[in-house]
């Protein structure tokens, strides 16, 4: 049955089906069942129609019939069938959780009781006719529509057949006209009229729980208002009024106690904003319950809590904001500090501090710079007396200074050689924010040049005054990977130091000193042999052209204009008289020569900017939480 409640309750809302009726016993319905089924197949050799809806009721009168077919050998002759394939599929859920069910199921595990030996499934009932008495379990219960409508429309004037109804009769419905018409005349789905002649029984099993049991659980939960719903206006009048004259005998110990009022709303629909409207002021909840059957109550409202410890000693007034921890029991309720729940309850405040390593090996400014773009509040801490190191870009030295900056004022990262260590109070929000930590370490060292991916191409990393300027670092590292993919096709790419001039970019010598402004690039060349023919007598040797590749804040890399480095071209100087024909036809080569090479440095300057851009997209992807 029904559990019942600890706490006392106010309101009980219980359902009236079946008003003041009580069903009769079990063993006592399920006889007439198979009682009034057999005297229809076996006595009058007909057909019997059995209506349920697809869940519950038909499952429990599969069970039924396969029993006492089993019981009965001069039955067997006779089909069985059930015709719903929501039915079907939900057999196979009561044949997995049998252990779930009540102790007769249990008892029959070993028999597979939902595997029936005297039942099949009708998998096309479209054109079913029964030519010998059968039985058929057809939805729906209420003969409105579907396979039991159709059924009973053929079977309806057969005097030989029968239909047993089983489950709920709702007003209006054609299982409920049967049961009571006088001159036994009905609409058929197709509009005809046609006269029942076939027996018509009604053994009720519906999962709706009787007067008697409704009664048995108001007395054990006693409470101060009962709502009755789900029923039709009779049977919910009808129960009203035997509940009233039972109820009006009850005692209490307590001293004022007054029998529960008893409750019967309308099922309506309505107007929740006419209903707010007519609950306001004098009559208001009277009028309500008239016109939309609109229950009201009114209870004690308590809504007050008690400060103790710390928040008592703040000395509170009206109007100030509390916060604390509200503890309730037996409805009395408190507030207090956090730090003193372990001081006026049995309750014990635990802390968890993590603290996670993870694998780091870029640089600590590729990690601390993506943080700044990730999070606002990213503060950098000094936790060393010593300085930065002074280490030069070229140094590998075996150490470096670790590198803390704390995120969100909740994660503590530290970045060493070993790794980036994370500590922090184990809380929602510190863990999801360790969580993006973790993620953003192993997207900065596993593709660096995403930072300059951003519309800026800069990187706001707080750095100390000495310490290497972040921006070349990145530049450096992305270019150095770009540098293996390029050797690829390229003769000779060297990393350069460039400085720019006029708009140009020049390569600066490593003997000069470095300017103010310099930044890294690379500078690719190809030789082209193959364009270095005999001119004039000499052999050329073999041209070359150069490209400068350079990072454009806000652009990303650019691949510059190629430049043609031709030792075979030949050099003026004074003629012999004579020669005039023999330098022209020399000029005329020379042209040709040049405009080969010059389209060859044109395809070369193509095909880098290409190479370029592959191996940028080939690198690494662009995770989305830096671009945006």
């Amino acid at each position: 049955g029904a559990e019942i409640p600890s706490a006392a309750v106010d309101v009980l809302i219980v359902e009236s089906t079946f008003g003041n009726q009580d069903h009769e016993r079990r063993e006592d319905r399920e006889h007439r069942f198979t009682s009034c089924v057999e005297d229809i197949v076996s006595k009058q050799r007909g057909c019997c129609l059995v209506p349920v809806f697809a869940l519950g009721r038909a499952q429990e009168l599969l069970l039924i019939l396969d029993e006492f077919w089993q019981a009965n050998r001069h039955l067997q002759h006779i089909p069985v069938y059930y015709a719903n394939g929501m039915a079907s599929r939900a057999l196979r859920v009561y044949q997995t959780y049998i252990n779930m069910m009540n102790n007769h199921i249990r008892t029959r595990q070993l028999e597979k009781p939902f595997h029936f030996q005297h039942i099949r499934n009708l998998r096309d009932a479209r054109d079913f006719s029964a030519s010998r008495p059968c039985v058929i379990m057809a939805s729906p219960g209420s003969l409105e529509s579907g396979l039991s409508r159709k059924l009973f429309d053929q079977w309806c004037e057969g005097n030989q057949n029968g239909v047993v109804l089983t489950g709920l009769l709702p007003e209006g419905t054609p299982a409920k006209e049967i049961t009571r018409i006088n001159d036994r005349q009905v609409l058929g789905m197709d509009g005809k009229a046609r006269y029942v002649n076939c027996r018509v029984e009604v053994v009720s099993f519906a999962a709706h729980v009787d007067f008697s049991q409704n009664y048995e659980f108001i007395q054990k939960v006693r409470p101060a208002h009962i709502v009755l719903v789900h029923g039709e206006k009779s049977a919910m009048m009808a129960m009203k009024k035997e509940l009233e004259r039972r109820l009006s005998g009850w005692k209490d110990d307590k001293e004022g106690t007054t029998p529960p009022s008893v409750h019967t709303p309308p099922n309506l629909s309505y107007d929740l904003e006419e209903v707010e409207l007519a609950n306001d002021g004098s009559g208001g909840a009277e009028r309500a319950a008239e016109r939309y059957g609109v229950v009201s109550f009114r209870f004690a409202k308590r809504k007050r809590a008690k400060a103790i410890g710390r928040l008592a000693e703040q000395g509170l007034r009206v109007g100030s904001q509390v916060n604390g921890v509200v503890l309730s029991k037996d409805f009395d309720f408190q507030i207090m500090d956090p730090k003193d729940v372990p001081k006026y309850t049995p309750l014990h405040i635990a802390g968890l501090s993590q603290r996670l390593h993870v694998p780091f090996h870029a640089r600590p400014e590729f990690l601390t710079g993506l943080l700044s773009r990730l999070f606002e509040d990213v503060e950098e801490k000094d936790l060393h007396d010593g300085g930065p190191s002074d280490r030069g870009e070229g140094d590998k030295g075996p150490t470096r200074d670790p590198v803390t900056v704390v995120v969100g004022g909740r994660v503590t990262v530290t970045v060493e050689d070993s790794g980036a260590v994370l500590e922090w109070e184990a809380s929602p929000a510190a863990d999801v924010i360790a969580d993006a930590v973790v993620a953003a370490a192993m997207h900065a060292q596993s593709s660096p040049h995403a930072l300059f991916m951003t519309s800026d191409g800069q990187v706001p990393v707080p750095s100390k005054p000495e310490s290497p300027d972040p921006t070349q670092a990145l530049e450096r590292e992305i270019l150095e990977q770009l540098q293996d993919v390029l050797l690829q096709r390229c003769d000779k790419v060297e990393l350069v130091r460039l400085t720019d001039q006029d708009g140009e970019s020049t390569v600066v010598s490593p003997e000069a000193s470095l300017p103010e402004n310099w930044h890294w690039g690379l500078e690719a060349m190809i030789v082209m042999p193959t364009l270095a023919p005999l001119v004039a007598g000499r052999l050329g040797e073999p041209p070359q052209s150069t490209c400068i590749i350079r990072w454009v804040p806000g652009e990303g890399l650019t691949v510059g204009q190629s430049v043609v480095d031709d030792p075979g071209s030949p050099q003026p100087s004074a003629s012999p008289p004579g020669a005039a024909a023999d330098e022209n036809q020399t000029d005329a080569s020379e042209v040709r020569r040049r405009g080969q090479i010059l389209k060859a440095a044109s395809t070369f300057q193509t095909s880098l900017e290409r190479a370029v851009s592959s191996a940028l997209n080939s690198m690494a992807a662009v995770d989305e939480a830096v671009t945006m």
